[in-house]
C-alpha cells in the first residue's frame, strides 16, 4: 500500500506544485508526521492500512518538494546542485535502510516509527527556518 499510495502521490504532486507555490507545499510533510503517528498507534488492519497510505501520499510529497525547495532557494541552479541533491538522497535512503534494519532488529520495529517521525519533525523544523529567513531576507529587500 505505502508504495502504490507514494506513486500515487509523485503522479499528484507533480500537477499540485504547478498551482500551489512549493513554499506552501512543503508544508504537507505535516501529513507524513501524522502518518507515522498513526501507524504507531494502529490496533487493527484497517486503520494500519489507512495510516500506511497516508504515509506513503506524504513520503512522496516529501521528496519531491524538498528537491524542488532545494534548487528553488539559488537563483541559478546548476544541473550538478541538482545531481547532488538527487544523490545525497539516494545514498541517505540506502543508509535508511540499512540503519533502520539493524534498529529494527536490536530494538524493534516501534524504535523505527518513533526515529522516523523525529526526523520528520527536524525536516519540518529546518524546512520552517528556511521559509521564515526567506521572508526575512524578502521583507529586507
Amino acid at each position: 500500500m505505502f508504495w502504490i499510495f507514494y506513486g500515487v502521490g509523485c503522479f499528484l504532486s507533480s500537477f499540485a506544485v504547478q498551482y500551489i507555490k512549493v513554499g506552501k507545499y512543503i508544508y504537507y510533510i505535516i501529513v507524513s508526521f501524522i502518518a507515522y503517528i498513526l501507524v504507531y498507534y494502529s490496533v487493527d488492519a484497517i486503520m494500519m492500512y489507512i495510516s500506511i497510505s497516508l504515509l506513503g501520499l506524504g513520503c512522496a510529497t516529501v521528496y519531491s518538494s524538498s528537491l524542488s525547495f532545494g534548487t528553488l532557494q539559488i537563483l541559478h541552479p546548476s544541473p550538478r546542485l541538482m545531481s547532488l541533491f538527487i544523490c545525497g538522497t539516494g545514498v541517505a535512503t540506502w543508509l535508511g535502510e540499512i540503519g533502520s534494519s539493524w534498529i529494527q532488529a536490536a530494538y524493534g520495529i516501534k524504535s523505527i516509527i518513533i526515529i522516523s517521525s523525529l526526523l520528520m519533525l527536524v525536516a519540518m523544523v529546518l524546512q520552517a527556518i528556511v521559509l521564515l529567513n526567506q521572508k526575512i531576507v524578502e521583507k529586507e529587500a
